[in-house]
């Protein structure tokens, strides 16, 4: 296979996955990829917290897609601007990640074991926490026992959601609604910038990182092997 056939397959493989993600975003299909990325934006706000000085309170979310970080001390600015942040660099980690083996096996036993670990320690609800505790789960099985073809394109599914999960998110707040509670209401707060004008700039900071990850993944090819 040339090499440019294999640039195509790839192309067509993650403009499919990425139809798949729209369409069916508001389905029980994804439903369980969203409590994902919202526990691994919760979680960026923690780490950023712990980093700046200060400590986590509490991490929970809820069936409705609903989460929060309590954390006391620390940066306000880089915990408020950490959520956003976080679920792009943990998104593009994981996308990266399937196209690497040995990548792909550390990072999904640490990824695998923080879930875990937060779960354990921080979060009451307890469907939520099954959840996150079954992704856990996977992250540290799966590199292992599935075929790496499979698994290395479930994390660049995961990892591509992870990043249009921020894009689609601003983007219904900049429509919908005011910001009210919103990390762009936060970094508002703390910084007198209007929450729509923090809106538009992680709107468009999500934008370049999926064409980023879009250019990667085209530049790596298909590949049966991971």
């Amino acid at each position: 296979m040339t090499e440019n056939k294999k640039k195509i397959i790839e192309l067509l493989i993650l403009s499919f996955m990425t139809a798949v993600t729209y369409l069916l975003w508001n389905t029980v299909v994804i439903y369980p990829v969203k409590l994902l990325v919202v526990i691994l934006h919760e979680i960026s706000h923690g780490i950023a917290a712990v980093l700046s000085g200060g400590y986590i309170v509490e991490i929970a979310i809820n069936e409705r897609l609903g989460g929060h970080c309590i954390s006391s001390g620390g940066n306000q600015m880089f915990i408020a601007s950490a959520g956003y942040l976080g679920s792009l660099l943990w998104g593009s980690a994981l996308f990266v990640s399937g196209y690497n083996k040995k990548w792909n096996l550390g990072f999904s036993i640490f990824l695998g074991s923080v879930l875990i670990f937060i779960t354990a320690n921080y979060m009451e609800n307890i469907f939520a926490g099954m959840i996150i505790s079954l992704f856990g789960l996977y992250f540290i099985i799966a590199p292992r026992y599935l075929p790496g073809m499979l698994h290395g394109y479930i994390t660049k599914f995961l990892g591509i959601t992870s990043a249009f999960y921020v894009a689609i998110d601003i983007g219904q707040d900049l429509v919908v609604n005011t910001y009210l509670g919103s990390d762009a209401s936060l970094l508002s707060s703390l910084s007198g910038v209007p929450s729509v004008i923090w809106g538009i700039i992680w709107l468009l900071i999500s934008i370049v990182v999926i064409l980023k990850l879009f250019q990667y993944g085209i530049r790596k090819g298909y590949s049966k092997n991971l």
